[in-house]
């Protein structure tokens, strides 16, 4: 459901919760937030591609929540 909610949002283009970087650049050791994924997601490489929106990422916050950077942030905005 979580697939088709994302699919059907994004055509109509709808504001809802999103996974957002403030930069695509993060410390290239750090790793914190793909190790605290619960999905096991590499989010840093989703961070350093820009593709922040996987299937699979139900946007608890766990890699918001442990990035020592403060790089990732959950927001609300257009898909």
């Amino acid at each position: 459901f979580l697939v088709l909610g994302r699919g059907i949002r994004n055509i109509g283009k709808w504001p809802s919760l999103q996974l957002k970087a403030a930069s695509r650049t993060c410390p290239e050791e750090c790793q914190v937030c793909t190790e605290q994924c619960v999905m096991s997601l590499d989010v840093k490489q989703m961070v350093t591609t820009g593709k922040l929106e996987h299937s699979e990422c139900f946007l608890c916050g766990a890699c918001v929540d442990t990035c020592p950077e403060k790089i990732l942030a959950l927001s609300v905005g257009k898909g």
